[in-house]
């Protein structure tokens, strides 16, 4: 059986015990829901069938505290917590409500306070008892001042924490000049000043002004002349050694004397007889060896000859010959020069070496085309020319001679036109333009269209992405203008 029973006010919170009585009550006062604590309603109820039951009556006009935001933070204070109190009272400003830590005041902030609710940011304030411990839970109780009784209270976790380097810029730099520096570090004791040592001497630093316990900024002047990696030391100036508030992390000092690669060439066709130009800035005017070396993926290396150096001001432009035994792949062109100064290493990376009679895309565009779309109630089946630029493809070539596909799709091929033509004996010549008019697809993604002639022993491939379009209807419609459904 199903009872559905409505429950008298209560007088007070607490449990409160109920009786279900199965037929007449018998006459006899003692068959009253009281039986039920003391398991007598058997003999107090004669002759009926009873069940008992229990509410538990609580207060809903007491406050609740529904706390939105973490309820642990870092001892030395300033953390921010959200909390939405019902059945509060109602509040006109800050001034009307005061919140503790333990035994420390705290501060509020008013965002609202209506019938529903009362939403206030608390500011934790520092905790000092904390000593070696990592933690300490401390009771939080906020009190509006003209009804204190009906103040709340939760638990709050203060961490103990440690100052920490969250970020720095710049990380390195060359060693001629004395460059600033910003370090961002978190939980540093605030206010005051800081020292700053870098490679162990003492230099000069500020504290940005808008720093605070939760997060300080420090600049301080790098040192010029140094080399390698650089130990850098922050510590409040009144801490004493050993100081377990300080910080340290490395700043890498370059050698500015190293020459600099401009417009490092990328990768060459294995078939011709030497790398591209490689145009280096600062080179030594005097040097007792040079040498170009590529640097495999296995770690084999080959020797290269370096043919000319050819100077322009302050520039050398190196003639490098081809390793005799150079393969398709992936290498690091590394050189190397010994002046007075010692050795200086500058590297060329993902130096890419192909085959310069195998036809291959060198560009295309655009990567990204609009899927079919809809306006106004019909379909918009959005196609998109795409062009490649093809390297060493077949010559004289016309549309109907180069199949191009997208998965299962066709893709038209619109036209070839060749841009350069070379005598067959040419290393990675030819240049040829394809222009393709990409399928309607619903659905977006990532999708690779292929491209097949004759004389070709493989297809090529790149990708395009399918992103849905922009939404014409309401575009047009800000503009007051119509669609063009063609």
């Amino acid at each position: 059986a199903q009872v559905v029973l409505t429950s008298p006010k209560q007088g007070s919170a607490g449990e409160v015990h109920g009786l279900i009585v199965f037929g007449a009550v018998p006459s006899s006062t003692a068959c009253v829901s009281s039986c039920c604590q003391t398991a007598s309603c058997v003999v107090d109820c004669p002759g009926v069938q009873t069940a008992c039951f229990s509410l538990v009556a609580y207060n809903d006009l007491v406050p609740i505290a529904s706390v939105k935001s973490d309820i642990s933070g870092p001892a030395i204070g300033g953390s921010f917590i959200l909390v939405s109190i019902a059945n509060f009272p109602l509040l006109s400003s800050a001034d009307d409500a005061e919140v503790s830590f333990a035994a420390a005041a705290g501060s509020l902030q008013l965002k609202s306070s209506s019938a529903e609710a009362t939403v206030l940011t608390l500011v934790t304030p520092e905790y000092t008892t904390l000593g070696t411990a990592s933690s300490a839970i401390v009771d939080v109780k906020v009190t509006p001042k003209k009804q204190p009784e009906q103040a709340i209270d939760f638990q709050y976790t203060y961490l103990t924490v440690s100052p920490a380097v969250t970020a720095f810029t710049p990380a390195s730099g060359l060693n001629d000049v004395v460059l600033e520096v910003k370090v961002q570090i978190a939980f540093l004791p605030f206010p005051g000043k800081v020292s700053v040592t870098f490679g162990g001497v003492k230099v000069s630093s500020a504290v940005h002004p808008s720093s605070n316990k939760m997060a300080s900024l420090v600049t301080f002047n790098t040192r010029a002349g140094l080399l390698g990696t650089i130990p850098v030391v922050i510590k409040p100036k009144t801490c004493l050694d050993p100081c377990a508030d300080q910080v340290q992390f490395a700043f890498e000092s370059l050698d500015a004397t190293v020459p600099e690669l401009l417009a490092p060439p990328s990768g060459m066709a294995k078939q011709l007889p030497a790398l591209p130009t490689i145009t280096l800035k600062k080179f030594p005017t005097v040097y007792s060896s040079l040498n170009v070396t590529l640097l495999a993926s296995d770690g084999t290396a080959l020797a290269c000859t370096v043919q000319h150096v050819i100077r322009i001001s302050d520039l050398a432009q190196l003639d490098v010959l081809r390793p005799a035994a150079l393969l398709e792949g992936v290498y690091q062109v590394r050189i190397s020069i010994v002046d007075n100064g010692g050795r200086k290493t500058v590297t060329i990376k993902a130096f890419v070496v192909y085959d310069g009679f195998a036809p291959k895309v060198v560009s295309y565009g655009p990567e990204m085309v609009p899927t079919v779309t809809f306006a106004g109630g019909r379909v918009l089946e959005v196609r998109s020319k795409v062009s490649a630029i093809l390297a060493n493809f077949p010559q004289g070539l016309s549309p109907m001679d180069v199949v191009a596909t997208l998965a299962v799709e066709d893709v038209a091929v619109l036209q070839v036109r060749d841009l350069v033509t070379c005598a067959p004996s040419a290393t990675d010549c030819n240049r040829t333009l394809l222009t393709l008019l990409a399928p309607a697809l619903p659905s977006p993604g990532a999708k690779t269209i292929s491209i097949s002639a004759p004389g070709m022993s493989s297809p090529l491939a790149f990708g395009v992405t399918y992103e849905p379009p922009c939404d014409f209807q309401a575009l047009c419609g800000a503009r007051s203008q119509l669609v063009n459904y063609r």
